[in-house]
Formats: structure tokens, sequence, C-alpha cells
């Protein structure tokens, strides 16, 4: 697996779902992350967008000090998988985040 080094804003809501009985929790978001000198032909800056999981004490942690907004910076694994439509997908696996904005910055 390769590894990766992300720093952006929260897309929409973090999604936490349990995993059962004394396996922890699951937080699923998406992570936006701006394309450095890209932009569409309004001149508007283009985004890359990053589906992001963590699980057990990163999962816990994100769920409750991130939000929608949230700058914020994780590493992890990257996750290649086909979906049903034979497309590639990548999701980053998260093994650790740090604060990049003060909470009051994000909403």
């Amino acid at each position: 697996m390769a590894t990766i080094q992300i720093q952006g804003r929260i897309h929409g809501d973090i999604k936490l779902r349990s995993l059962g009985e004394d396996k922890g929790q699951e937080a699923a978001f998406t992570l936006m992350d701006a394309t450095r000198g890209k932009k569409d032909k309004e001149g508007n800056r283009l985004n890359d967008f990053f589906y992001c999981k963590a699980y057990g004490f990163n999962a816990d942690f994100i769920a409750k000090y991130f939000g929608p907004g949230s700058w914020i910076g994780v590493h992890g694994k990257v996750d290649q998988w086909k979906g049903d439509d034979g497309r590639t997908n990548w999701t980053v696996i998260i093994d650790g985040s740090t604060f990049l904005g003060d909470k009051k910055d994000a909403y």
C-alpha cells in the first residue's frame, strides 16, 4: 500500500458508525484539497476530493473535534478497490490526524 499525507477541509458531514461490540467505530468523510494552479474557464480554483476512513481512536478523535469545513491534516495508507461499475476507487485509511486551524474558522 502507498502512503499519503493530505491537508484540506472536511467536505460535508462525518459519518460515524459502530463496527459492532468491542470493535470500535468507523468515521468516514470527504476531504477537499484545492488543486494548486488549476482553474476552470471562469478562473475558479479546482478541488480534489479524497474519500477517507478512520477507525478506533482516530475515528473517535475526528468525530469529536472536527466537523464540516474544519481544516485538517491526515496521513495514512491508500486502499484501492473496484466499484460495482468497474471503476477504480481509492480510499485513504487514516493512521493519524492534526489540527491545522481554529475550530471557529471552520464554521
